[in-house]
């Protein structure tokens, strides 16, 4: 599976002033960094990538403009040394994703609540629905008269039926609550990094909200968290990861044998 499998080749026509001659530059096919029957995974930027791919339900975490990611890196050569420029492109890319629905994962901090907001309010009327995720036990602050942070949002996204809150196909009523709640423990994974989901979440999002042979999609796969929730559940997977190291990762993950999660 690859993502031509979900979304032909793009052509961009360019017409040159003057001489009324018409250039046609269709977009090489994207090359997976590593493929198998159930999992695609590429090496790039997902605003270049994303846009080409189309899945059923998209679940991210983006890097939201806080130390030590690659935004800032990247900002200095693309915008001039702006991250909230680049921070901005990429959530309008994941709230406009080719899917469904589209599950965004970010925390409200002081750098970066204004833009949150401001990005919010652009795509109000793409919001579908707010769950939060509750730490029954956050790491205290390390300044005075700062709030834990016990709390994320994920924002879910989608082009029809935004202004409904029912999730149509889905056949649970009375046992899928918009707050979810776990107590911060060790994260295997986070020695590889520091921001990987826990594993019960992306496999609690997936069993929910999509069916087997669904197309999971992630924009900022990381180190495959997402991937392999999806590949556990038997759905096909799509991930978009800028860090090579990170894609490594991922791709070892892919490779192991199925963990075995319950659906549910």
């Amino acid at each position: 599976m690859t993502a031509q499998d979900s979304m032909p080749p793009v052509t961009i026509a360019e017409a040159q002033s003057g001489g009324g001659v018409v250039l046609q530059r269709v977009v090489s096919p994207l090359r997976p960094y590593y493929e198998d029957a159930s999992v695609t995974i590429y090496h790039g930027d997902a605003c270049e990538i994303l846009p080409q791919i189309r899945g059923d339900v998209l679940l991210t975490s983006p890097p939201y403009g806080v130390q030590e990611n690659n935004m800032v890196e990247r900002a200095k050569h693309k915008y001039g040394g702006n991250p909230d420029v680049l921070t901005r492109q990429l959530l309008d890319t994941l709230a406009t994703a080719n899917c469904k629905w589209r599950f965004v994962n970010v925390q409200a901090l002081a750098g970066n609540k204004r833009l949150l907001w401001q990005w919010i309010g652009a795509n109000s009327d793409r919001l579908k629905d707010v769950i939060v995720w509750t730490k029954e036990n956050p790491p205290p602050q390390m300044e005075a008269g700062v709030l834990n942070c016990a709390f994320e949002f994920i924002f879910c996204f989608a082009d029809a039926d935004a202004d409904k809150r029912k999730f149509g196909g889905m056949e649970w009523q009375g046992t899928v609550a918009n707050v979810v709640r776990s107590a911060v423990s060790a994260n295997e994974w986070a020695k590889y990094h520091r921001a990987a989901f826990p594993e019960w979440l992306p496999s609690w999002v997936v069993a929910n909200f999509s069916k087997p042979g669904e197309i999971i999609v992630d924009g900022c796969a990381g180190i495959g968290t997402t991937l392999r929730a999806a590949k556990d559940h038997g759905r096909r997977a799509i991930g978009v990861e800028l860090e090579e190291k990170y894609c490594e990762i991922a791709a070892k993950r892919m490779a192991q044998e199925c963990l075995g999660l319950g659906v549910g």
